[in-house]
């Protein structure tokens, strides 16, 4: 049981890229710094606020006076907490001062991240001056440029104050419940200004024998045969990237054109690989894709095996990927995102199953 070799589609001669696809790679990444500039100002701004206003002791909104007390009654008319004005006033600039501190801290935040945008993108200019044509005219070029994000950074920002005013309560009161919330508030603050920070672009430049990568500062040229090309389902959307020996996941959207990019490089991958898969196919070898692998006995998925002649077809359906079953039924569903090369399989599977019986087992 054996499949003859696919003719392999001629490589289309060369193409320039597309318009100003590499453009964005090492230029000024102007948002980055206007989002740098506006968190450093707002929070400068915040800062002086604080610093320069009168605080009061309110209670239920209306200002106090010296000897007046603050009481707060539940729903059922108890008495739950009383506050005299020192007490109330304390309380009140406590939390001014957290507010003011928090500001300055944004203001610092914001003239950090303007320095590492600088930096990131002095690193790529220097990167996009260094690339060599090494490999002639690219096929396509796709890039993204510096960014950072202002949602990310002003809420990190407001959630990291939280957690210092719960930590501030805690030890001012006793009331150590407030700890919770500064575990709460400081795993998201910190989470959100981590993701905020600013990263160095992005290029991927398209060639017939393989793509190169410029991202975190590294280049990287890669042979299609050694690209993985992997689709993961979201909520109404799903992410395409490609994986490689020294790749660590690199997701397309955000790209220049990134259409465009999805469609040469599942082409390409199925190109560099069918070729191969069929004489591994030939010689005995199982050839994996993940969740699925595909040998002369069959399709397998964990330990079971969907021999070829009740192989009735592949199916991709609201993100998941179902391998159906002769006469009727489906042998394996899984999630798109456990399978490698997904157009590789079906193109794989699909010159297989055309060579080969197809007749469903009586009975």
């Amino acid at each position: 049981m054996s499949v003859p070799p696919q003719p392999q589609p001629s490589a289309p001669g060369p193409q320039p890229p597309a318009p100003d696809g590499a453009a964005r790679f090492g230029a000024t990444p102007v948002w980055a710094f206007v989002t740098s500039a506006l968190v450093t100002v707002g929070g400068a701004a915040a800062y002086v606020w604080t610093a320069t206003r009168a605080v009061e002791a309110t209670c239920d909104g209306e200002v106090m006076g010296p000897g007046d007390i603050c009481q707060t009654i539940s729903r059922t008319g108890v008495v739950t907490r009383t506050q005299s004005h020192r007490q109330m006033l304390d309380e009140a600039l406590l939390v001014n001062a957290i507010i003011g501190w928090t500001a300055l801290g944004l203001a610092l935040l914001g003239i950090a991240f303007g320095v590492i945008a600088y930096l990131r993108w002095r690193q790529d200019v220097a990167l996009a001056g260094a690339l060599r044509p090494d490999h002639g005219q690219p096929i396509g070029s796709h890039s993204r440029t510096v960014s950072t994000s202002l949602l990310m950074l002003v809420v990190g920002a407001l959630f990291t104050g939280g957690a210092i005013y719960c930590t501030l309560t805690a030890f001012t009161t006793q009331a150590w419940a407030y700890l919770v919330g500064t575990l709460f508030c400081g795993a998201i603050g910190v989470g959100l200004l981590i993701g905020s920070v600013p990263r160095n672009g992005t290029l991927v430049q398209t060639f017939p024998e393989g793509v190169r990568v410029v991202a975190r500062n590294e280049v990287r040229d890669l042979p299609w045969r050694e690209v993985t090309y992997t689709i993961t389902p979201g909520k109404g959307t799903a992410t395409h990237s490609i994986t490689a020996p020294g790749l660590k996941g690199l997701a397309l959207e955000g790209l220049t054109d990134h259409e465009t990019l999805q469609q040469v490089a599942q082409r390409r991958v199925v190109e560099a690989k069918v070729g191969p898969a069929i004489e591994a196919f030939n010689r005995g070898e199982s050839v994996g894709f993940g969740a699925f692998e595909v040998s002369r006995a069959g399709i397998g998925q964990g330990r079971r095996t969907l021999p070829w002649p009740s192989y009735g077809g592949i199916v991709l359906a609201q993100g998941q990927v179902s391998i159906t079953q002769l006469p009727t039924g489906r042998f394996a569903s899984v999630s798109l995102g456990t399978v490698r090369d997904y157009v590789l399989l079906v193109h794989l599977l699909d010159t297989i199953s055309r060579q080969l019986p197809r007749t469903a087992p009586a009975g």
